[in-house]
């Protein structure tokens, strides 16, 4: 039977042994030598680090797809290295993750995405409101379970993301409060999309 300590990493005790693990994920993603990679997806990573992400956007940089839903990390996880190191991501999706809604700020740095996934984040509306600015081609976005979302951003969303062809919004605070209206309202703006409230 595998035990969880006070880290949240499975088997280990000490902060020493921690550390030790931190060095040894960093070293088998460092060991892959993944260069020149257009597509990356990791799940349920609960051990993935920001040295890790780090080591992966340095060496792919052409890196247009990118799926790391279900990580543990508080800490950002070498988001720096993705936005300054893989500027033409197409495909985002940070599903079910830890990060705060000011970790998140740093997606509008990209330019190029076209499908973001945020299900279960900490998003808020000025955030994605930045996102969809700098980010013209945006045609899906899934914000399922992002309870700071609210109507100001989804409405900011459907008059702004021209290209939009699916838009998520179950579990958000424009679902709780009367999410069909919302719908019909966005109705006046004449635009055919996928919406789900």
């Amino acid at each position: 039977m595998q035990k969880i300590n006070r880290y949240g990493i499975q088997g280990i005790d000490t902060f020493v042994e921690c550390m030790k693990k931190e060095e040894e994920v960093l070293q088998f993603f460092q060991d892959l030598n993944l260069f020149n990679l257009r597509t990356i997806k990791i799940e349920n990573c609960d051990e993935f680090l920001e040295h890790s992400l780090d080591a992966i956007c340095r060496k792919n940089s052409n890196l247009r797809h990118l799926s790391i839903p279900n990580t543990l990390s508080k800490f950002g996880f070498g988001l720096d290295a993705l936005s300054s190191c893989c500027i033409n991501l197409e495909t985002l999706c940070l599903d079910n993750s830890c990060l705060s809604n000011k970790k998140l700020e740093f997606l509008k740095n990209f330019q190029n995405l076209r499908n973001l996934s945020l299900k279960r984040t900490k998003i808020a509306d000025e955030t994605i409101k930045n996102i969809v600015k700098n980010n013209s081609k945006m045609s899906k976005i899934d914000l399922l379970h992002c309870n700071k979302i609210t109507k100001e951003g989804a409405t900011y969303i459907v008059k702004e993301a021209k290209n939009l062809k699916y838009l998520n919004l179950v579990g958000t605070k424009v679902n709780s409060h009367k999410g069909w209206r919302i719908y019909v309202q966005f109705g006046q703006f004449k635009k055919k999309f996928l919406m789900y409230c």
